[in-house]
């Protein structure tokens, strides 16, 4: 059966690199009135691969849970692009991800942007997710060097990564949520939390001085979640705390006191830096765990709050920080905000950057399916 399976799989590899170009299947936006509803690709939106690909390669998504993910799922892929540097153009521009039915699947390139690196992150977007205990087959293929398959719509990366920011920027088409902050002001999608020290420029930067500064989303999203964020302190100490708020609005002098809701972030209690997750209940707040842990001002990081049903886990880098935690009783529509503070023992003025902030479905259990190649 195995042997029966890949011998598939090669003719269909062979079927695809016998045509000269490829035409993908449409995708269709629906309507949408919360924030857990992905933005469509449009209706009528076609994507041609000019000159053919050069080469595939199959991948195999195992989802070991028992449940089926959410769908659309967003599913993380870690790829040594190193192996594959003679069939890659040196910014990774050239490669398209796609299924048996010759359909896109639209994916975000997050970092690793070099066909010499070890370690490159993408984000694919399936539209039918993945069953519990199964798995599915996808396609990489990989075009001519010189070809730029980057379009903003289907085949995208992150706003850093183009000459012009955000210029194949395609976050919000596979992601749940999504704001690069791009340009020199805030989106429509987004309220000031009080008096705030807010600025945009190609990015979000939050400086405030014994009050919260931050921002919060105008409309609410419901169901399980995971909210990050790429963050930079530039100056500080400054405490930093991102996550989901039943009310608005979001925030507010003492820290993390905001209304009724749930949090991750950083806390500057002399002399160590703490991570700390919790919830917040009538504005007194409740840490369920609290790492000691070391700054470094001008690294850039990526923060998660993963909420799955009645569990809440935050990590740094997609690495764990203290565990999981559950317990929590989550109201079904939530608010997300991000802030930072500066207050208590280091009374500083600190400044705080964030490229974006995203929302994307929670994996089964907080177990993120496996990539492998076939």
């Amino acid at each position: 059966m195995k042997s029966m399976r890949k011998s598939i799989v090669v003719v269909i590899a062979l079927i695809l690199l016998s045509a000269s170009a490829f035409i993908f299947s449409n995708y269709t936006s629906g309507s949408t009135s919360n924030l857990n509803v992905s933005r469509g690709l449009g209706s009528n939106f076609n994507t041609s691969i000019p000159n053919g690909l050069v080469h595939i390669i199959a991948l195999k998504i195992s989802n070991s849970e028992s449940v089926h993910t959410p769908a659309p799922f967003q599913q993380l892929m870690n790829f040594d692009s190193a192996k594959y540097s003679k069939y890659e153009a040196p910014n990774l521009q050239n490669i398209v991800f796609f299924n048996s039915d010759l359909e896109v699947i639209p994916s975000w390139l997050e970092s690793g942007a070099s066909k010499y690196s070890i370690q490159t992150y993408y984000w694919l977007s399936l539209a039918r997710g993945i069953s519990g205990d199964s798995y599915i087959t996808i396609f990489m293929g990989f075009a001519k060097e010189t070809t730029n398959l980057f379009n903003g719509k289907t085949i995208g990366e992150a706003p850093q990564l183009s000459h012009r920011y955000g210029e194949f920027d395609n976050g919000a088409r596979v992601f749940n949520y999504y704001d690069n902050f791009a340009g020199r002001s805030l989106s429509s999608n987004w309220e000031k939390t009080y008096s705030s020290d807010v600025r945009v420029w190609n990015g979000l930067y939050l400086s405030s001085d014994f009050e919260s500064s931050g921002i919060h989303t105008k409309l609410s999203t419901n169901g399980s979640q995971v909210i990050e964020t790429r963050a930079t302190e530039l100056k500080g100490p400054q405490d930093f705390y991102f996550g989901l708020s039943s009310d608005k609005p979001f925030g507010g002098q003492g820290g993390h006191n905001f209304d009724n809701g749930y949090y991750a972030g950083w806390s500057f209690g002399s002399p160590n830096w703490h991570w700390s997750l919790g919830y917040v209940l009538n504005t007194t707040s409740y840490d369920k765990a609290v790492v000691d842990y070391h700054v470094t001002f001008d690294v850039q990081h990526i923060y998660s709050l993963a909420w799955a049903g009645s569990t809440l886990a935050n990590m740094e880098d997609y690495v764990t920080l203290g565990g999981a935690h559950s317990g929590y009783v989550f109201r079904s529509a939530n608010y997300v905000g991000i802030f930072t503070y500066s207050g208590g023992p280091h009374l500083t003025i600190g400044l705080w950057k964030f490229s974006w902030v995203r929302l994307r479905s929670a994996p089964p259990d907080n177990v993120m399916p496996v990539v492998s190649i076939e």
